[in-house]
């Protein structure tokens, strides 16, 4: 009986360290399964990955007629697999629209297929699509709490501001935004809003600015002065300065931000002929030995960009990634990636996405031709359109955040977003 006993504990421990193992060590994977729902079995391709603290979920649901509804997932099911609980269908004439109930009481956003084209519940929703209400109705009344279903229009104003400044009270969670006010930042987020002046003069030129989702970098060129001594550092997460010292590179005032890639920031002083580069997080500042060449970033690869005379010419990186096979598909080089997710926008004003890289199998998210200076942090899309700042993704929708009337006149370099989440 002992024997019996031992080798059961044995076992149990086996069993534990396993799932230890799993828990510890398994980043990500990739699993099919299939779904049975009014008698037709639907085919699940569940892909996880983790990374920088977020546990994110691909799934591609597939029916018997091979079209694609595809949601993108960002919650903990300790490596489970087969998260589907349930799939909620609706179909009427050419369109069929998926609901898929997550386990854990989680839910996503309802994705369509019309004449085999994905759309997402925003995209159709824009276009007052009737089957598409009747299909939120019934949701709601089921109980359904899908942020991307509401729409609150209460504002807040940032007080002490020059300018006017007013968010949404709808604010999308997790994020923190901060938006350069000439004379500092202001930073938002869901729960709260703060101001930070650091600056004696206003510097308007964007040039001097650079936001990563880590910090917003600006140069201190205050007043006449033909050089400066210090960058600013402010945390995208909360909006608080250090200072990285430049005082003994005699750098001129004649400078600029090239752009920021693989975490490494780079900035040129036009009178001094020179490139600089520094890492986030450190103020280790370094002269690049250039030779006649420039440090630019093409959208695919670091390279040495030749130049007679760094004075005159700008070069800013390409903030688009090179994606040959998007650009042949749909004749746009406005292509960004993120979470190994691609994200693009085409002339219309259609902004896609796609996943697990079935690039003849775009998801329509939503059509906003005017939106610029956009960007996708954790898979959230934030763009400008006029004087307003805007947030779209699966679960939140398409909704404003910020209304700055400077927006009007400067986008770029105007704002950075950490994602922070719960």
């Amino acid at each position: 009986m002992k024997k019996v006993i031992s080798i059961i504990v044995a076992f149990l421990l086996i069993c534990l360290i396993y799932e230890f193992c799993v828990l510890l060590f398994v980043k990500r994977y990739d699993y099919d399964y299939t779904f049975t729902k009014n008698k037709q079995k639907y085919s699940i391709n569940e892909k996880y990955s983790y990374s920088s603290g977020q546990h994110n979920y691909d799934i591609t649901i597939k029916d018997k007629d091979n079209h694609k509804y595809m949601y993108l997932l960002n919650h903990n099911y300790h490596k489970e697999k087969e998260i589907i609980k349930d799939l909620l269908i609706f179909e009427k004439d050419n369109t069929k629209c998926i609901f898929p109930v997550f386990k854990d009481k989680v839910i996503s956003n309802l994705v369509c297929n019309i004449d085999d084209k994905t759309y997402s519940y925003t995209s159709l929703n824009d276009q007052n699509n009737e089957f598409i209400n009747e299909i939120k109705n019934k949701l709601i009344n089921k109980k359904y709490k899908v942020p991307a279903f509401t729409n609150n229009e209460e504002t807040k104003e940032i007080n002490n501001l020059v300018t006017k400044v007013t968010y949404y009270k709808d604010f999308v969670p997790n994020y923190n935004v901060l938006v350069w006010g000439y004379k500092g930042v202001f930073s938002i987020n869901k729960k709260e809003a703060s101001v930070n002046d650091f600056l004696k003069e206003d510097i308007y030129d964007t040039k001097y600015i650079k936001a990563s989702n880590k910090n917003m970098y600006v140069m201190d060129v205050e007043g006449e002065e033909s050089s400066f001594d210090k960058i600013y550092a402010i945390n995208t997460s909360d909006g608080k300065t250090s200072i990285i010292d430049v005082i003994d590179k005699n750098i001129s005032s004649n400078s600029y931000f090239n752009g920021i890639y693989n975490n490494i920031v780079y900035f040129t002083d036009c009178n001094g002929n020179h490139q600089y580069k520094f890492t986030e997080g450190k103020d280790n500042v370094e002269k690049i030995d250039s030779q006649g060449l420039i440090k630019y970033y093409d959208g695919k690869n670091l390279v040495n960009e030749s130049v007679d005379d760094v004075a005159n010419n700008n070069i800013v990186f390409n903030n688009n990634i090179i994606n040959e096979q998007i650009t042949k598909l749909y004749n746009t080089s406005e292509i960004k990636k993120n979470n190994n997710h691609y994200y693009f926008k085409t002339s219309d004003g259609n902004f896609y996405l796609v996943l697990n890289n079935d690039y003849k199998n775009p998801i329509l998210l939503f059509n906003r031709a005017s939106m610029n200076e956009w960007i996708v942090e954790n898979d959230t899309v934030f763009g400008i359109i006029g004087n307003t700042l805007y947030a779209y993704n699966y679960d939140y929708g398409f909704k404003p955040l910020i209304k700055y009337d400077e927006f009007n006149y400067h986008t770029s370099n105007m704002y950075g977003i950490t994602y922070i989440g719960d």
